[in-house]
């Protein structure tokens, strides 16, 4: 397995705009020895941006990175792709629910509900591409009941 470091994933996803051709490069290179599938990163590799205080895990694979942050009541999934855009200098966008489904499952919370929420303008923070999952039991919900899922 490979490991991560701040280089490779960037120091700070959010200020994407000083990523170098070569850094580009060394990251699709490095992305390539990592599984198709999620594995679990060590935290002494974890990248900084996810070196939180509610950060539990952080998962890797060639395509994605997944940090699992917790708190007194939720968890939520951070999703982005590996790989950057040579135009933007952000984390490719893109993210298909197929796939988000596929990595819920692969993080171990395949039985679980996820809900994205889509913040009020004024609470907007869109610097990088990355999709925010909150995951909820599905035991005790309606939200089966309300699409039609027992």
């Amino acid at each position: 397995m490979a490991t991560m470091n701040d280089a490779s994933l960037t120091a700070k996803p959010h200020k994407p705009a000083g990523v170098s051709r070569r850094e580009r490069r060394e990251l699709r290179r490095e992305s390539k020895l990592w599984p198709a599938s999620l594995t679990k990163v060590p935290p002494d590799t974890w990248p900084t941006w996810a070196r939180l205080p509610d950060t539990v895990a952080v998962m890797r694979s060639r395509d994605f990175i997944v940090r699992i942050a917790s708190n007194d009541s939720s968890l939520a999934l951070a999703v982005m792709r590996t790989e950057l855009d040579q135009n933007t200098r952000r984390h490719k966008a893109g993210i298909s629910w197929d796939e988000l489904q596929r990595l819920k499952r692969e993080a171990g919370y395949g039985d679980w509900y996820a809900v994205e929420v889509f913040p009020p303008d004024a609470r907007t923070f869109n610097e990088t591409n990355m999709r925010h999952l909150w995951l909820l039991p599905a035991s005790g919900l309606v939200f089966g009941k309300l699409i039609g899922i027992n």
